[in-house]
């Protein structure tokens, strides 16, 4: 026998040791190799493995990255060393090494999997889904690899092609639950709502214990608008879990949407643990306040989150807040101060991001309602509890001029950055081929685009001012001069609202918790109408609906007094 047989025999004996947990074994025959052989590849990387399974993982590690940085390194260390670095989290280590061993060995099912999950990481979506898509061709019956895959394509958007290596996942591992959920979770993306009940009962039947697939049951039943069967898929996730924040937070949208305001505004206080909650929680060093001590002779600092909507329609509990505390301070944004001081209740209003003042008690907004124990009935209110400048309404009557024929605003879309916006919004053109002729429309939207501008530019019946509007005063100033506001559920819908005008709600299925199922009246703006999609989700019925009533409800109402409005 050569040297070099003789070398690779006791190599392959170190294999075996290690494979069968006799270490003592492996580590004598490790032990002379390396003394023969100091810089051999494959001896350092077992040694390597050797000294994880005796329990010393630091040394383990730093012996791998020795035996791949050695001249000949082999690919399978690479590989582990690629996996170490990506369970470390460090993902840019972890790519180089991954591709390093892809270089070295070709092509192979564990480097390319594990390369995806690390692009993926790191949100090199193209990347992750060339690597995955890779892996696949050499193994399509991996449900790992298919799973993996379907993730990265429902990230990039491509939901018929994630739906596909869901199911494709669950046929190779019928009781891979996290596909199945992932899959009811696409479906619902998709409108497919049955679909995805179905799916989430499946992942339920191998593993009743799944919290996020009640959960998300739960919310399938909810935007069916089956409330009971939301509410209950809620209540079973939090029997199984008492503290999931996803199950709490839901019953609270489906409570209130219910308008059972009281157990509603208890549940909701779980947002603040619930991950996909858009606003992070606050520190300060006063204490939280929810209504048990008494606010006499004390300060309160209270703070907005979430949208400029929600501070529009939760700002009117400043008024009842008023009379139980001695000083109030409001952080808001820059755009929402003008139009909190307008309430005129002697608060002292901070731009978000300030220095705080010295305050006894802090409350967010939209715990207030449990605060001060509105919870019973409708919210208060509702007719009006904001005003336009009278100064800012005069300039923009002398600068829209007189008018015989009625004044509308519209406002189409919403923030890109809402989770629901591609439900909400409209096309702008779409909206603009069903308004009829012999009025005149003004646009309210926050930053139109180009295309958008130009598009209302091209129309005489249409007036653009959002070029001149600095903030929500100078749009409750505009909006004060009009006869009726017409939009999807944005900050100017609540402005309008609060303002006391006549305005109309363009309202998606897949509707926001605050507007009460099946409702053309709001409990929370009483000059509010809602014109609401059916669940065929389109927004062309609505439309025609609005092109009809337009005439008619105009006619039915005399134009509004701009001045007699404030």
């Amino acid at each position: 026998m050569t040297p070099t047989q003789k070398l690779n025999n006791e190599i392959f004996m170190i294999e075996r040791a290690l494979e069968a947990g006799r270490l003592e074994d492996a580590g004598r025959l490790l032990d002379r190799i390396l003394k023969l052989d100091p810089k051999n590849p494959r001896a350092n990387e077992l040694y390597a493995y050797f000294l994880g399974a005796s329990g010393e993982s630091n040394k383990a590690f730093e012996q791998l990255k020795i035996a791949c940085g050695l001249e000949g390194a082999l690919p399978s260390a690479l590989h582990e060393l690629g996996r170490q670095y990506l369970y470390a989290g460090q993902f840019e280590s972890a790519i180089n090494y991954l591709e390093a061993a892809l270089t070295r060995n070709g092509s192979f099912i564990g480097g390319l999997h594990d390369l995806g999950i690390a692009y993926a990481l790191t949100g090199a979506l193209q990347k992750a889904r060339e690597a995955f898509e890779n892996a696949y061709r050499l193994d399509p019956g991996s449900a790992e690899v298919v799973y993996n895959l379907g993730k990265v394509y429902d990230d990039l958007g491509m939901a018929e092609e994630a739906v596909k290596c869901y199911y494709d996942a669950v046929s190779i591992d019928p009781k891979m639950t996290s596909a199945l959920i992932n899959l009811g979770d696409v479906n619902v993306d998709l409108t497919h709502y049955e679909e995805a009940i179905s799916n989430y009962d499946a992942a339920l039947a191998v593993d009743s214990s799944l919290s996020d697939a009640l959960v998300n049951r739960g919310v399938a039943f909810h935007i069916m608008k089956k409330f009971e069967e939301a509410l209950s898929s809620f209540d079973q996730a939090i029997l199984i879990n008492k503290n999931c924040a996803g199950a709490h937070f839901n019953k609270a949208l489906t409570l209130v949407s219910l308008e059972r305001y009281q157990e509603g505004w208890k549940e909701y206080e779980w947002r603040w643990a619930y991950e996909k909650f858009t606003s992070p929680p606050r520190s300060f060093k006063s204490p939280l306040w929810l209504g048990a001590e008494s606010l006499d002779g004390k300060s309160i600092l209270i703070y907005s989150e979430q949208g400029l909507g929600d501070t529009i329609q939760f700002c009117r509990y400043l008024q009842i807040l008023r009379g139980k505390v001695e000083s109030i301070f409001v952080e808001v944004e820059q755009s929402l101060i003008s139009t909190i001081e307008s309430m005129n209740l002697g608060i002292n209003v901070i731009k978000k991001g300030e220095v705080m003042p010295a305050h006894d008690y802090h409350c967010p907004m939209m715990s207030l309602p449990l605060a001060l124990q509105q919870d019973q009935g409708r919210p208060p209110f509702p007719d009006k509890y904001l005003s336009a400048s009278k100064e800012l309404v005069s300039k923009w009557m002398a600068r829209l001029g007189s008018s015989d024929i009625p004044r509308i605003g519209i406002v189409w879309r919403g923030s890109a950055t809402h989770a629901n916006d591609k439900n909400r919004s409209i096309a702008l053109r779409e909206l603009m081929s069903v308004l009829p002729e012999g009025y005149q429309y003004l646009s309210l939207q926050k930053e139109p685009t180009q295309d958008e501008r130009m598009l209302l530019a091209s129309n005489p019946m249409y007036l653009d001012y959002s070029i001149d509007i600095s903030d929500f005063q100078d749009t409750a100033a505009l909006v004060n001069c009009l006869d009726l506001v017409i939009g999807v559920d944005t900050s100017t819908i609540h402005l309008s609202s609060a303002l006391g005008m006549r305005t109309w709600l363009l309202l998606s299925y897949v509707q926001d918790w605050r507007w009460s199922p099946d409702k053309e009246q709001s409990a929370w703006y009483s000059s509010m109408r809602i014109l609401r999609q059916s669940v065929d989700q389109k927004w062309m019925p609505v439309l025609e609906q609005l092109k009809s009533e337009i005439r008619s409800f105009l006619e039915a109402y005399p134009k509004y007094d701009a001045e007699e409005k404030l």
